[in-house]
């Protein structure tokens, strides 16, 4: 920082100056007046006249100053720019040196506890970790092989690997202390569709690792058993996560809609743009229309039915009145099968409309439905 400044006030309080002084000394002498310049310069046909020997070399001299003030003026500005950029990046460092600075000078003139210390410096630790967290959140945000997102104090993070097809899957804990991380790899078929098979998984609770239950796209059953009778995290039997991951490591439709638009956009000497984008309009609209064959359904047998119909933040919920729910979810079944649709495929279809309409860059999708509207 130093240097920089040092290099301005260089320039601006003794390069410019001489000049300034030179070309005072060089048109004060006796050699030079102003008939004489009339003669280096014809100003009305702007080009130069011949003159003596002398005269030249007064001219160049006055050209080559001209030539070093001006670059040194270019220099100093450029180097002021550079000092300003530089000033500000280091702001926030400077002012939390200087708050970490006080704290200590506190320390030293008051008698404080080993402990008041160890907490101070795991508050300025802690900032440090906060900062650089977030420096890498926001490098994530901004990748685009990458999709983040935090909710409810879990981190989703997806990252992609388009040249090997591939790609890796990360569900955490905001502060890290328990992660999963599965690695898949994934096939797109001719009519646009994308299957992916898990290959490999890895696992982390309260910072302890634990043994894969998938390696090379093989189901380690053995980890399994062991895991779920040690581990007070297995909520289901070994069996059923046994069965569990022998699906995952079976080719399976992917029904990550933003994913799979992702990874479509990825690879264009396989499908064309225009195809995904029709791909991605046929699935806005056929979701558009579920949406309001199932909102008119409900409403219409409500009453018979004893249900009501929820606005979630999500999409659509429903419950049954005085009525088991089974009951309904045979009438429901019909309906389905008539309509060839599935309510699970709009239950959360908020969500799967945003993820569309941003994809295509149109307006989102709101159904004009007034679910407290009487018969």
């Amino acid at each position: 920082m130093e240097i920089y400044i040092g290099g301005c006030l260089i320039s601006v309080f003794v390069v410019i100056p001489r000049f300034i002084w030179k070309c005072f000394k060089l048109l004060s002498t006796e050699s030079i007046n102003y008939a004489k310049v009339n003669r280096y310069l014809d100003f009305n046909k702007k080009e130069f006249v011949d003159s003596d020997k002398e005269n030249d070399s007064i001219f160049e001299n006055i050209v080559g100053e001209l030539f070093v003030a001006g670059f040194a003026i270019l220099l100093s500005w450029a180097t002021i720019l550079f000092t300003i950029i530089i000033f500000f990046s280091k702001k926030d460092k400077r002012i939390r040196s200087q708050q970490v600075e006080k704290e200590l000078s506190k320390l030293k003139t008051n008698k404080v506890s080993k402990h008041e210390v160890e907490m101070l410096l795991t508050k300025v630790t802690s900032i440090e970790d906060n900062e650089r967290n977030e420096r890498i959140k926001q490098s994530k945000l901004n990748d685009p092989n990458r999709i983040y997102k935090e909710e409810d104090g879990y981190i989703w993070d997806i990252q992609i690997y388009p040249n090997e097809f591939k790609y890796d899957r990360t569900f955490s804990s905001t502060d890290y202390l328990d992660c999963t991380t599965e690695y898949y790899e994934y096939k797109i078929d001719n009519d646009g569709s994308i299957k992916s098979r898990l290959l490999r998984n890895h696992s982390r609770r309260d910072t302890i690792d634990t043994p894969n239950f998938v390696e090379d796209g093989v189901v380690l059953e053995q980890n399994i058993i062991e895991d779920c009778n040690k581990s007070e995290f297995c909520l289901i039997d070994s069996e059923e996560e046994i069965t569990s991951y022998k699906k995952l490591v079976e080719w399976q439709s992917m029904d990550n809609i933003e994913l799979k638009y992702l990874l479509l956009s990825k690879h264009p000497h396989l499908i064309k743009e225009s195809e995904v984008r029709r791909l991605a309009r046929q699935e806005y609209e056929d979701l558009k229309l579920s949406v309001i064959k199932y909102l008119n359904f409900f409403y219409e047998s409500r009453d018979e039915n004893k249900i009501e119909i929820y606005d979630t933040e999500y999409g659509i919920a429903i419950k049954a009145i005085n009525k088991k729910m089974e009951e309904f979810q045979k009438i429901l079944s019909k309906f389905e099968e008539s309509q060839m649709i599935k309510f699970e495929d709009v239950r959360h279809y908020k969500s799967k409309m945003y993820i569309l309409s941003k994809f295509l860059d149109i307006d989102n999708f709101h159904p004009t439905f007034n679910f407290d509207k009487d018969e």
